[in-house]
């Protein structure tokens, strides 16, 4: 078996000592790092570069994997390795897991690291494009109702009496803080959108492509959520950014302007990606400058990043190759 490495953010949703345990069990013949905070996984990462390990097992969920992918990066150019890049396996432990969706991981965690273990040996492997911005890789990230939803939803974990996580403290987060918030606040978020590459607006029952001119502003006005991804899920299987898959060398970008009720009237066919009103915007671009107004909290694949008010997120030329069993 070639070198592995399995590393466990500890922090994640779904890492009891159960599944550490059984982490250890399975994949004993790997060099097993378990990361208690962000600085012992930049330390990982660094150790995993430095040494050469050929394939990086994370496990955890969609904020892990896209921390240790930008992680293994600054390590590359530390050590000025630019021609070693590990294969990355994933076994979700996290809250909404899109990445693993993604790449077909979907199984308990006994079923999916002997799936990890044959698709080493097959040599299965995915390479997902990922997106560049504020000198970070991801796959998904968003201003609005989403990263206002995952700030209240880090309220709803920090409340000492209330021992919840995952789906349920989404929803608790969503009718406690969010919608009132929603309701009563009426907080605007005025977007100027400006595309700097090739892109095309998805337009009509048809979902037609129209092409855009570069340096033309896409949107501008009021809006809800600005949403991006290369990948169409946002947890828990919610197909947010369906066509972000449909062109290579593009991603989703989607701008939402409806109201908080629109949404939740109509969760289920927006749920499954089949949902397409009026006031939803589709584009499929490599490079957009957006700039918000006030300041909003900005989401990284799940995970806050702060607020912002500009960010340039482009299609980036690097590709990350992860074990999948949809590999062709």
């Amino acid at each position: 078996m070639k070198k592995l490495v399995v590393l466990i953010n500890v922090r994640a949703g779904k890492a009891s000592s159960k599944a550490k345990k059984l982490i250890s069990s399975l994949m004993s013949d790997s060099k097993i790092f378990e990361s208690h905070s962000l600085e012992e996984s930049e330390k990982f990462s660094m150790l995993i570069i430095k040494k050469g390990y050929p394939f990086v097992i994370i496990a955890g969920g969609d904020g892990t994997i896209t921390t240790t992918i930008n992680y293994l990066f600054k390590a590359q150019k530390l050590f000025k390795k630019y021609n070693f890049f590990p294969v990355i396996g994933t076994l979700p432990l996290g809250s909404g897991n899109s990445i693993s969706q993604y790449l077909g991981l979907s199984g308990d965690l006994k079923s999916n690291i002997k799936l990890i273990y044959k698709m080493i040996e097959k040599e299965k492997i995915k390479y997902l494009e990922m997106i560049e911005g504020n000198k970070l890789f991801f796959p998904f990230a968003g201003f609005g109702y989403d990263s206002l939803l995952l700030m209240d939803y880090y309220w709803i974990k920090n409340i000492s009496f209330i021992k919840i996580k995952g789906i349920i403290a989404y929803f608790l987060a969503a009718i406690l803080r969010t919608i009132p918030r929603e309701i009563f606040c009426k907080r605007e978020m005025k977007v100027v959108i400006i595309n700097k590459g090739n892109g095309f607006k998805i337009a009509g029952k048809k979902n037609e492509m129209q092409k855009i001119a570069v340096d033309k502003i896409l949107f501008e006005g009021n809006c809800k959520m600005v949403s991006a991804g290369t990948i169409p899920f946002y947890g828990y299987r919610l197909k947010a950014l369906p066509f972000a898959s449909l062109l290579p060398g593009k991603f989703h970008l989607r701008i939402v302007t409806g109201k908080y009720y629109k949404i939740l009237y109509n969760l289920r066919s927006l749920w499954s990606g089949t949902f397409f009103p009026d006031y939803i915007h589709d584009f499929l671009v490599e490079d957009v400058l957006v700039k918000v107004s006030p300041v909003m909290p900005f989401q990284i694949s799940g995970e806050n990043y702060g607020e912002i008010k500009e960010i340039e997120m482009k299609i980036s030329s690097i590709k990350i190759p992860f074990l999948s069993p949809l590999s062709q």
